[in-house]
């Protein structure tokens, strides 16, 4: 079988790092290319896979083109990746692979390679093939490690192919090459010598000048007549070849047909298997449906003669009562059975008009039922939506400019009253949505005046910013709050709990200068400054809160004491308002200065 190079990859060859070059349809005889750019290289690495190296002398162009004392290049300079200008690419050795893939005329790729590895220029080398029916892309060459992509070892590639097509010596890859491709071992080594020859001969024609001196050197004077007769049989032998091409072409479309055969037959036994399959599972299926048919024919059959035992018994007590009756009806001169039969039928008619009005009763009874469930899960409802409303008005009561706090108490009212609808028409909407739309109005004018005094503000940013800047020379300052503080601020707000930070309870008396101010806000501490108050009912969860989600936060829970009774330490009282300032605050401050561990603050 004749094979055409379709591909060759080299990789760590010489100067070729990871190439693979395409052959269309077998190339052609040239190649082309600049001084240098390793046409020569090539055409060792395929020679070298073809041949297994057995009389192989790498880039002899390079030893007869002016450079007679480097010897050509050896195997292990080009594992090495040796130059003679820059030294060994690779000088700690490493692994070198040339690969081929040849196309048979059934098109199917089989591929040819030869690795070798070494690590030093003296070092001898290690050599090992592959031969396997597959595309070149097929064989994994190359492997990923922490350094990137490198060549696998022999060991490597063998285990990747699990010994499949792997040849540890190069001997036995050279008999199955010998063997697949060329037939014979004679012929094998006469195409070996060949290509040694061409070499030879490449480099006679690269010391040669003039080409015709050359041709009649090497090539003597033929003889016509046998020149004649070799033409004519290269014809015929061309010919032949071609129809020996149609023959092939011919068996091999042959081959296909009687595969196809082959696949026809089967396929029709797997029908008539199928075909048998569903007949014998439909008969199956019949035979089970007919089982079951018969057992039900044989139950109707023993249910029909119960039935007919009991039609006759009942014929008979049917023709026992009739005969009392009638022996009845003779005695009766009264006619007592009958008024019997007509109270009979009376008593009849009122107990089935007493079971209907029994039916009626428990429908509406559960209809009724049914509506006060309704109705109760509809207060329910409308309970949970006052609470909801309720907290809502709540948390928008802060910021209204007028007071809704009775839409929210007639809200909660309502909620906790047994009929809650009956107390909505109590809440004063109509009042609200008045004072609303008076506040409505109010706003109104207001926003109208602030875009008044827009342009006063203005003006007056610039003297602001100068206060600001001389209060900050002064020492005037506020206390450093956390990071979170407004979102604890948001959440507590969110919550409804009643907290206020304690600085915002704070006053400074008037006599106070800033700079004293200042020291003063020093000696208490940021941390005691930002701590939260809240009331003992809202303590619990207000904890909570800011333990589960503002733990750098602190709480202290505001004493019940009024300003009346207030015990305040002398500087306390001159550096604050007392009048002013919120009582609670000015205790927990006092609290938290006067506690000999610290102060009584929840963290």
């Amino acid at each position: 079988m004749n094979y055409k190079i379709s591909k060759i990859r080299l990789i760590n060859f010489h100067n070729f790092v990871n190439e693979t070059i395409l052959i269309p349809d077998g190339g052609h005889l040239f190649m082309l290319g600049d001084n240098g750019s390793g046409k020569t290289t090539v055409l060792d690495a395929v020679h070298y896979v073809l041949t297994a190296g057995r009389s192989m002398e790498f880039n002899a162009a390079a030893r007869v083109a002016g450079r007679e004392k480097s010897g050509g290049r050896s195997v292990q300079g080009v594992v090495m990746r040796y130059n003679i200008e820059k030294g060994a690419l690779n000088p700690n050795g490493g692994t070198t692979y040339a690969a081929l893939e040849l196309t048979g005329r059934n098109g199917r790729p089989t591929t040819l390679a030869i690795g070798m590895s070494t690590r030093s220029m003296d070092e001898a080398i290690e050599r090992w093939g592959v031969i396997k029916e597959c595309p070149l892309e097929e064989i994994p060459f190359l492997v990923e490690d922490a350094q990137g992509q490198r060549p696998r070892t022999r060991n490597e590639l063998r285990q990747a192919l699990n010994n499949s097509g792997f040849y540890t010596q190069i001997g036995g890859y050279e008999k199955e090459v010998a063997k697949r491709f060329f037939g014979s071992e004679a012929t094998y080594e006469d195409v070996c010598r060949f290509l040694k020859t061409g070499k030879a001969y490449r480099e006679i024609v690269a010391s040669t000048a003039d080409y015709h001196v050359l041709f009649r050197q090497l090539l003597q004077e033929p003889d016509r007549e046998v020149f004649e007769n070799v033409v004519s049989h290269l014809k015929t032998l061309e010919a032949s070849r071609s129809d020996l091409d149609k023959l092939r072409n011919k068996a091999a479309f042959l081959q296909n047909l009687s595969v196809l055969q082959t696949d026809v037959g089967q396929l029709r036994v797997t029908e008539a298997a199928c075909r048998w399959q569903s007949w014998s599972l439909s008969r199956k299926g019949y035979w089970a449906e007919h089982d079951q048919a018969a057992e039900r024919v044989e139950a109707e059959k023993r249910r029909q003669a119960g039935l007919e035992e009991d039609r006759r018994r009942l014929e008979i007590q049917v023709e026992s009562t009739q005969q009392r009756i009638h022996e009845l009806t003779n005695k009766d001169a009264e006619n007592l059975v009958g008024q019997e039969l007509e109270a009979r039928r009376n008593y009849e008619s009122a107990a089935q008009a007493l079971r209907k009005a029994q039916e009626r009763f428990k429908a509406q009874q559960q209809t009724l039922e049914d509506a006060v469930q309704a109705l109760v899960a509809s207060r329910g409802k409308l309970k949970q939506q006052l609470l909801q409303f309720s907290k809502h008005v709540l948390k928008l009561e802060a910021d209204l400019p007028f007071r809704i706090s009775a839409l929210r108490l007639a809200a909660e009212d309502a909620a906790h009253h047994e009929a809650p609808e009956t107390c909505l028409a109590s809440i004063p909407v109509a009042a609200l949505r008045q004072e609303a739309e008076l506040q409505l109005r109010t706003l109104d004018r207001l926003i109208q005046e602030a875009e008044r005094n827009t342009v006063r503000l203005g003006r007056d940013r610039t003297r602001l910013a100068k206060e600001i800047a001389e209060r900050a020379a002064r020492g005037e300052t506020v206390p450093e709050l956390p990071a979170d503080f407004v979102a604890a601020q948001q959440a507590i707000r969110g919550q409804v709990f009643r907290a206020r930070p304690l600085y915002l309870g704070l006053e400074p008396a008037s006599g106070v200068t800033p700079r004293e101010l200042a020291a003063m806000e020093q000696v208490i501490g940021d941390a005691i400054l930002s701590t939260w108050l809240t009331e003992t009912d809202e303590a619990g969860n207000l904890r909570a809160l800011l333990f589960r989600d503002f733990p750098a936060h602190t709480l202290a829970v505001a004493p019940t004491e009024t300003r009346d009774d207030l015990r305040l330490l002398d500087w306390i009282k001159r550096y604050f308002d007392v009048a002013k300032s919120d009582p609670a605050a000015l205790l927990v401050l006092q609290q938290q200065l006067e506690a000999k561990q610290g102060p009584s603050v929840q963290r």
